[in-house]
């Protein structure tokens, strides 16, 4: 028996209902992509390590990096702008239509298989992903707070769209521009795109775990020596500073693909940096435990502190570029352990304990 197979004509595919052609919604809302971890599957720690790379702006002084941990962001700081909002929390908490859904990729569930990090490349094509689904919630959310479906709002893109400088920043600064930025994205303004300079409230940069994490940056950091140089410590947080300064930016950021770091530039002057704890991707936030995740701080980062305009508090902060550093009194010898090579008579080499007393002198050959 042959079966014939009828091909509906377009006159009766246009009689159907205009609901047939709708996509419906899957149950996600702004608020569960916020929640939902991200990254993780992402083998990055089996690879060795390396340098960043080099950093020929002003750098800073390590010292003048200190702890952020008073008032830094909480899971309710962050979650009272929807509970003390009822409009906003039925913004978050409505289902995303279909077409919303489309403007981004979204993970429901990790990748049966490991993704290498082999360079900052991989990880930003990784990580603009992650983006769109934070774009995502702040364009709805400034959807529903402004009634139009042309919204002004600050959204995260590349560092290149935000190109104003400071003219107190030091010199040359516009040779290089962060990985990410933080910038006022108007509609109105879609022609003059590329013609006026914007600026870039939350800068950011891309750093990879096995090169940069948090337990390698002072005050405080599990592998940082003070009596040592901390050579990579010092690029990284020079560079994110001078992003921060050069684009009078207050707070910034470096992301890798374990953990995001925040900064806060101090108005006392040039190089002083609050640095906040590390804030991992895999993870949900939980108010009982206070465990943030980065997609909850970066939220919060460009819906709230980059609508700021308050001078004390808000996304901007004068240059201090140009401003010659602040003399600063003889530091004390730390008396904590540095490790310095021996050099023995058959030209091999050991480590041994020195105290960071002597670090500055001479140490004597060893025979064996």
């Amino acid at each position: 028996m042959t079966r014939t197979l009828v091909r509906p004509s377009r006159s009766d595919l246009d009689d159907r209902p205009l609901t047939h052609t709708l996509r419906k919604p899957r149950g996600r809302t702004g608020l569960t992509i916020l929640q939902s971890p991200c990254l993780t599957n992402i083998d990055s720690r089996t690879i060795k390590g390396g340098k960043n790379s080099a950093y020929k702006g002003r750098a800073i002084d390590l010292r003048d990096v200190v702890r952020w941990s008073e008032d830094f962001f909480s899971v309710e700081e962050i979650e009272k702008i929807w509970e003390d909002d009822p409009e906003m929390e039925a913004i978050v908490t409505r289902p995303l239509t279909g077409d919303e859904m489309d403007f981004c990729v979204m993970a429901e569930q990790p990748l049966p298989f490991k993704r290498k990090i082999h360079n900052e490349q991989c990880l930003e094509r990784l990580w603009g992903a992650i983006q769109d689904q934070l774009n995502l919630v702040l364009w709805v959310c400034a959807k529903g707070v402004q009634k139009t479906e042309k919204p002004t709002l600050v959204i995260i893109g590349d560092g290149e769209e935000a190109t104003y400088i400071s003219p107190d920043a030091e010199e040359n600064a516009d040779r290089k521009r962060p990985d990410h930025s933080g910038y006022m994205y108007n509609p109105a303004n879609e022609r003059k795109r590329g013609k006026v300079k914007l600026h870039n409230r939350i800068p950011g940069d891309a750093k990879l775990y096995r090169k940069l994490r948090r337990e390698m940056l002072p005050p405080d950091g599990k592998l940082y020596r003070s009596a040592l140089k901390n050579v990579e410590a010092l690029k990284a947080l020079s560079q994110i500073h001078g992003y921060m300064d050069q684009h009078e930016a207050r707070y910034g950021y470096i992301v890798t693909d374990q953990e995001l770091i925040c900064f806060r530039r101090s108005s006392t002057g040039w190089g002083h940096l609050e640095i906040g704890p590390a804030i991992r991707h895999d993870v949900k936030p939980n108010r009982e435990t206070g465990v943030l995740n980065s997609k909850y701080v970066l939220f919060y980062l460009h819906w709230k502190i980059a609508n700021d305009d308050c001078p004390n508090t808000g996304w901007r902060l004068r240059s201090f570029g140009k401003m010659p550093s602040v003399p600063r009194p003889p530091c004390k010898v730390s008396k904590r352990v540095a490790y310095r090579p021996v050099i023995l008579s058959k030209g091999r080499q050991v480590r041994t304990n020195v105290s960071s007393a002597k670090c500055k002198k001479n140490v004597t050959s060893v025979v064996v």
